[in-house]
């Protein structure tokens, strides 16, 4: 009888403990962003996306990738097409670096260029700079 008491305790016990805030798989806090994020609109418009101001080169934007790993690290790679007097150059751009957040925000630190503040919500990272405002989901 005193062996049954106790296993009903444990048992109410058990099922009585609530989930720590910190450690739930909703909390945005904890929960995880990694994922490969695609670059999908430059300022609500679809790729490749025209940087360039009329008279120079025309400069675009054809695809760019984030990859956010659980480790706090990240990669980044895309393409940017320059076309000059009929003469077209596609470059390869890459980036990496660690990153640090809180909630949904993200500072994502470059070992190139500095931090780059972006928000990560469900499978959408977004950021807005002097460039413009930038999509990508998963």
């Amino acid at each position: 009888m005193r062996l049954s008491a106790m296993l009903l305790a444990f048992a109410l016990a058990a099922c009585s403990k609530s989930s720590d805030a910190t450690t739930s798989p909703t909390n945005p806090t904890t929960a995880s962003i990694a994922g490969v994020y695609t670059l999908r609109t430059i300022n609500a418009s679809s790729l490749p996306y025209v940087v360039s101001q009329p008279g120079q080169p025309k400069v675009e934007v054809v695809d760019d990738t984030y990859t956010i790993n659980d480790n706090a690290a990240w990669t980044e790679a895309g393409h940017v097409r320059t076309t000059t007097n009929g003469t077209v150059l596609t470059t390869l751009i890459t980036d990496s670096g660690t990153y640090f957040r809180s909630g949904s925000a993200v500072g994502l630190l470059s070992t190139a260029s500095g931090v780059t503040n972006v928000v990560i919500s469900g499978d959408t990272l977004s950021y807005t700079s002097f460039r413009g405002a930038f999509v990508y989901s998963k």
